[in-house]
């Protein structure tokens, strides 16, 4: 699962970590990663729905193929907006906590790194509207998703979405991203 970059033609996503995740560690068997596999007690994703939110953990995931000797643990929060606002609008959060890897050797990577690196981000899937982490694809994503925000939170990353446009945490306005696609 080699991430392109955003826009993706005619495919909307939410990608808090678009990379080679591969939950089955040790548990596999074979060299290319084929083998039969156990359900996981650690290294899994997990997820909570109630009204208006939905979290999906990624628990201490390791990277394809097989390898859990370098973890990420994120979340995906998505919640609906609950204003007196137009029916749809949304907040987005990435939440990270551990990022040790970029790359799985799906992608060309050795030990977690090179090759193609994770793209963190979203993508409306219209060929025009999306937003692209700074660093996304790019050696050193890992840290930038880590220790960077677009809040003042290390590791913290939240978007609005109003009517269908990005808004810019706190400011209420359509902008772009500084850095950013």
């Amino acid at each position: 699962f080699t991430p392109s970059a955003f826009p993706v033609a005619d495919t909307a996503m939410i990608a808090p970590y678009w990379a080679d995740v591969d939950i089955r560690g040790a548990s596999c068997s074979g060299s290319t990663g084929g083998g039969v596999c156990a359900n996981p007690t650690s290294n899994g994703v997990w997820w909570h729905t109630e009204p208006g939110r939905m979290v999906v953990t990624w628990d201490h995931v390791g990277y394809y193929g097989c390898n859990d000797d370098l973890q990420m643990t994120f979340q995906l929060i998505m919640t609906e907006a609950r204003y007196c606002g137009v029916s749809g609008d949304f907040d987005v959060e990435f939440r990270y906590t551990q990022c040790e890897w970029e790359t799985g050797d799906a992608s060309d990577g050795v030990g977690g790194f090179g090759g193609t690196p994770a793209q963190v981000g979203f993508d409306a899937g219209n060929l025009t509207d999306f937003v692209s982490i700074m660093g996304s694809r790019m050696d050193g994503i890992s840290r930038i998703a880590c220790d960077g925000s677009n809040v003042g939170a290390p590791g913290v990353w939240r978007f609005r979405i109003r009517r269908g446009v990005v808004e810019c945490p706190d400011a209420g306005d359509a902008c772009p991203l500084p850095g950013a696609l």
